[in-house]
């Protein structure tokens, strides 16, 4: 299988994928406040994870497929060459493919925001690994505070909230050593608090940018950071980039990124007080606003914990009024609902097994080379018309394929495309060799040099026959 075919198999999944993306994201823009003033984080995120995942499993069973059924695709990698509908043996018979020419240029796009996001995190490695420096004992003794409550906050019963003591207070008298599960560092000069998800920007781990917090604010910091790194801001991770990189050109998958990256805030929120009684979380509510007016900038991780104002105070509201589960249950139903039917409508362009070619791409499919769809199957030819046909399919003997046979639905419109083809296949490979009853014959130099004989030819009953 070639490169070209490979890739433009791959566009088409990428394109169904983007219009998900892009019809989701409509969604999320249209009736975002909506969605995050009544429903659930959970729902939200589970449909998010719907109109993201779904339609992309196919590109992952196209990956799949070529690595078990087409080795050839890597031995192609190094030929690559303008793509042809067709790829005829024939270089004149051969026909453009703006298909492929597109997949193309989408591939170089993809390849290129993939370096641009790649490359900072790369460089705040080398960063990081220069200036960071273990954390204190007061602020490592509110992160294992924070992540014991949190551990135990996920097994706690319907409706039961966690005890809130100040155990780092209590181990710090008895002296007892420091012992937490995440690696966490200050880093001065950092823009404020983070959590490092990409193993390319030194693997996960939690970041201050400094330590004299007071508690209330430390601990709030490291719940919303860890939340980040474990299942609840982890689930939605690593889509910004997957939008970035398999959308570059689509608006709506920018329009997406920014709703998501919203999405992740509000749902590590979620994370960091579920349990949690209303005056502590009335004390996170009050670290996001002190955090909110610090200088904000873009570095490779998580989101940042201090947003803008419009989204501080949605941020605050769902901390303070989270809307009742008589709501949210019903409202998240519908939303979930929205994106499968983002993902059902995505569907109509998805990769077909039949391969409808026009009057112009018909002969590029005559001699061409045996490989079909992912390399397990051949084409299916439907012209729709072409040359005046009804139907077209390709000629074997044994399994070699040999030619096309054109089928037509009376005498008047197969003696009418005869003419045509004729003209068209002139026109092409230059003035026939001979012409007669039997048929008309073509001399033409294929790929290998050597000269190939075309015929074209009346087959049994109304067909053409070209080979």
């Amino acid at each position: 299988m070639r490169l070209e075919l490979f890739l433009k198999l791959f566009w088409m999944v990428v394109l169904a994928w983007n219009v998900s993306v892009a019809l989701f994201a409509l969604v999320m823009r249209l009736g975002g406040r909506f969605w995050q003033n009544n429903t659930s984080t959970f729902l939200r995120g589970k449909s998010y994870l719907c109109a993201l995942y779904l339609p992309f499993s196919a590109l992952i069973e196209l990956i799949l497929l070529s690595l078990l059924f087409a080795p050839g695709v890597y031995e192609a990698m190094p030929k690559l060459r303008l793509p042809s509908a067709g790829t005829s043996a024939i270089p004149a018979l051969r026909a453009f493919d703006w298909e492929a020419a597109v997949a193309m240029l989408w591939a170089a796009g993809a390849l290129v925001s993939a370096v641009v996001r790649i490359a900072p995190r790369l460089r705040f490695r080398r960063w990081l690994k220069k200036n960071r420096r273990p954390l204190g004992e007061r602020a490592a003794l509110i992160l294992e505070n924070a992540e014991l409550q949190m551990e135990a906050a996920a097994s706690l019963r319907r409706n039961e909230m966690l005890d809130e003591r100040p155990r780092h207070r209590v181990r710090l008298n008895r002296k007892i050593p420091v012992y937490t599960n995440n690696e966490a560092y200050v880093a001065d000069g950092l823009s404020g608090p983070m959590a490092v998800m990409s193993g390319c920007a030194g693997g996960k781990c939690l970041l201050l940018d400094k330590e004299d917090y007071d508690d209330e604010t430390l601990d709030a910091i490291f719940r919303h950071e860890l939340a980040h790194i474990h299942s609840g801001g982890a689930m939605l991770w690593g889509y910004e980039d997957l939008l970035a990189v398999f959308g570059w050109f689509n608006p709506g998958a920018w329009l997406l990124r920014r709703c998501l990256r919203e999405e992740i805030e509000l749902v590590c929120d979620d994370c960091a007080t579920f349990r949690r009684g209303g005056e502590r979380r009335a004390a996170y509510a009050r670290a996001l606003t002190n955090l909110a007016a610090r200088k904000r900038a873009f570095l490779p991780g998580t989101a940042q914990m201090a947003c803008g104002s419009g989204l501080l105070r949605r941020r605050v509201r769902a901390l303070i009024d989270p809307p009742p589960k008589r709501r949210s249950r019903p409202v998240g139903v519908l939303l979930f609902t929205a994106a499968m039917l983002c993902v059902l409508a995505s569907g109509v362009f998805m990769p077909l097994e039949t391969v409808r070619v026009t009057e112009d791409t018909l002969l590029s499919f005559l001699r061409a080379p045996e490989y079909g769809y992912m390399g397990a199957r051949d084409f299916d030819l439907d012209p729709g018309g072409a040359y005046g046909a009804t139907d077209a399919n390709h000629c074997y003997m044994g399994f070699s394929r040999w030619g096309l046979s054109l089928t037509y639905t009376g005498e008047e419109t197969l003696s009418e495309g005869q003419i045509r083809l004729a003209a068209a296949l002139t026109e092409r490979l230059g003035a026939p060799v001979t012409s007669g009853e039997s048929g008309t014959v073509w001399q033409a130099v294929d790929e290998s040099g050597a000269r190939t004989e075309v015929w074209l030819m009346r087959g049994d009953g109304l067909t053409l026959t070209i080979f």
